[in-house]
């Protein structure tokens, strides 16, 4: 389905790495992500699209996936990209005879796009150059706090489903002869809400239970489960000293050790 290739990680997988290094090449990805998202020219902005474009193309990432997932920021984007040439003062010009638009609020439009185009491809090129687990290790290794790691893990984790998700709602309007390629009436726009609405309470109920599933399995972070385990090993200590006992790390030590001499 549509919604699942644009998703799916593995779909866009590069053939050929441009950067080797893990850690350095997250760094360079961050450091363009932060330089467009700052820069105010669109020749500057223009220079990270070309650089973009031949990492890319040299990473061997395919330009049909690419430009799905380009189109995913239509959707964030559009509502501001359109408002801004009628919401800003300034020197205006009229169109058409019709309606005035400000030449500040085109401008910035022209630099949100370029923004949010550089922001998608850099996400786009560093998850098709690095695969999930090293690209979680890389930025947890490099400070990242480890909640946000797990937030990262889990939402491209469910990606996947809700895309699923997605194409069977779309499916099954399909077949009671809903399409979603036009919209000349309010209540395709009214089909429309409803479902974007029954996938948003689907989605919270769904984390819900997720939620509540990883509790009752005891999840926890992984600092927290290293200082669990600590202080276990503390109380198992404490509670067979003087007995003859050893903890189930101590013995399990002992026990590697003793194979090995065996």
């Amino acid at each position: 389905m549509f919604c699942g290739c644009l998703f799916d990680a593995a779909s866009g997988e590069a053939k050929r790495r441009v950067i080797e290094s893990d850690r350095l090449r997250v760094a360079f990805v961050l450091a363009l992500l932060v330089t467009a998202v700052t820069l105010r020219s669109p020749i500057g902005l223009l220079g990270v699209l070309i650089v973009l474009a031949g990492l890319i193309s040299r990473s061997g990432i395919r330009w049909s996936y690419v430009m799905r997932r380009t189109f995913l920021i239509l959707p964030f984007g559009l509502l501001t990209v359109l408002s801004l040439p009628f919401v800003l003062s300034g020197p205006s010009v009229d169109l058409f005879g019709m309606v005035t638009v400000s030449l500040e609020g085109m401008r910035k439009s022209a630099l949100l796009v370029q923004k949010l185009w550089a922001a998608n491809w850099c996400i786009t090129f560093l998850l098709g150059t690095t695969p999930q687990d090293r690209l979680f290790r890389t930025l947890k290794a490099m400070g990242m706090p480890p909640v946000l790691v797990v937030m990262m893990s889990f939402t491209l984790r469910y990606l996947s489903v809700l895309a699923e998700e997605v194409d069977s709602m779309i499916l099954s309007q399909k077949a009671r002869g809903f399409s979603f390629r036009i919209f000349d009436s309010w209540s395709n726009y009214k089909r429309a809400g409803q479902l974007l609405g029954v996938l948003l309470i689907r989605s919270m109920q769904r984390s819900i239970r997720v939620h509540q599933a990883m509790i009752a399995r005891g999840y926890t972070l992984a600092e927290d489960r290293k200082k669990l385990a600590v202080k276990a090993e503390e109380q198992g200590g404490m509670e067979y000293a003087g007995t003859g006992h050893r903890s189930g790390k101590s013995q399990f030590l002992l026990s590697g050790q003793n194979k090995s001499s065996a």
